[in-house]
């Protein structure tokens, strides 16, 4: 186990000076038969503590290694266990953070790196931190606890079905030359061509705490203004808005009509990719989030966390040639996400290496 970063949380005073390491879901054998390379005995401690830590600086020393531990494991596929890390400073907490689905497996070198020192960040399965280097697989099994996942994630797979607003549109799933795949949407003649990306057995949440910041990888015809003068996209989530264990059936649910901001374009930010596709990034809390509509502009700041939406839709309308003319158009869509931050978002990018800017490649 190593650390990227052993920095202070806020300042100088919360440089950690011991740090405690709990292992979760292990069964943790004590006694290794050479012979028939069978474990047995097991043991029930689990937690390590270091009550002095090293002087260390990121910048001048890199990576730490705070832990190196041989585990006796039995002769099965890799399994997974939890790591919770406490660090302290004069015996009071100054980081606290964990990670889930840290695989362990016989005869190989499972890696867990990122700021374990210095940060009050916790792991699961929908945040950061979990999961193997599976592209990568050459006998030892990596974990970046600082990678980033988004939250929502609702991505293009081969032969994937999508469901469209308009029965006179249509679509299919291809794969660009970089081996990602999207839906190819065909609009009607008028340029209408809803995509929807929830049904009422198949809802989207949005959590308010967890991940606010909304993201659509996708293609805006009128970034073509030669041939286009107009596009209208709306974040259509008119239906009910389920929260408090609500379903379909029942008519306590929140009735929304309309859409984030109460009509098209309404994004926070748009930025360009350079391979073609745009981000429309919808942020909904701070000074500038898009809000519901309920009537009248409703604030997601009156709601639970956690919301479930039975209608989540890109509404893709009103698309007018250079005449401005209605006409028939395509785009495409490869990706929703979500995500706790901008900062998080960027990041994201970058481990993906999709190259953007906020103003249009030429």
């Amino acid at each position: 186990m190593t650390a990227t970063s052993c920095a202070p949380i806020a300042d100088d005073t919360n440089t950690p000076d011991a740090i405690s390491i709990t292992y979760d879901g292990l069964t943790r054998y004590t006694t290794f038969n050479a012979k028939d390379g069978s474990v047995s005995n097991t043991s029930e401690v689990v937690t390590y503590s270091a009550e002095e830590m090293p002087t260390y600086t990121a910048e001048a020393d890199g990576n730490m290694t705070i832990l190196v531990d041989y585990i006796l494991v039995d002769n099965s596929d890799a399994q997974s266990i939890s790591i919770s890390y406490e660090a302290t400073q004069s015996g009071e907490t100054v980081g606290e953070r964990s990670v889930s689905d840290v695989p362990i497996q016989r005869n190989y070198l499972t890696t867990v790196s990122g700021k374990a020192l210095n940060s009050t960040e916790s792991s699961t399965e929908n945040e950061k931190g979990s999961g193997t280097d599976s592209e990568d697989f050459d006998g030892n099994l990596d974990v970046d606890m600082d990678e980033i996942a988004p939250y929502n994630d609702i991505v293009v797979t081969a032969g994937s079905s999508w469901t469209l607003g308009q029965e006179d549109a249509s679509y299919e799933v291809l794969e660009d030359e970089n081996g990602e795949y999207y839906v190819y949407v065909t609009t009607n003649e008028s340029g209408r061509g809803d995509l929807k990306l929830a049904s009422s057995d198949n809802h989207v949440v949005i959590d308010l705490k967890e991940a606010p910041i909304l993201c659509f990888r996708l293609t805006v015809v009128s970034d073509d203004a030669e041939n286009y003068s107009q596009t209208h996209i709306t974040i259509d989530t008119s239906g009910n808005l389920l929260v408090d264990g609500d379903d379909d059936n029942n008519p306590s649910g929140t009735k929304y009509s309309g859409g984030l901001s109460n009509g098209d374009t309404k994004w926070n930010t748009k930025y360009y990719c350079k391979d073609g596709t745009d981000l429309l990034i919808y942020e909904l809390t701070g000074d500038n989030a898009r809000t519901l509509q309920n009537g009248s502009t409703s604030s997601w700041e009156t709601l639970p966390s956690a919301c479930s939406f039975g209608t989540f839709q890109i509404k893709y309308a009103d698309i007018k040639d250079s005449n401005s003319n209605a006409t028939q158009a395509y785009y495409k869509f490869y990706w929703f996400k979500s995500f706790a931050t901008m900062d998080d978002l960027e990041t994201y990018l970058k481990e993906i290496n999709l190259e953007y800017s906020s103003t249009a490649y030429n």
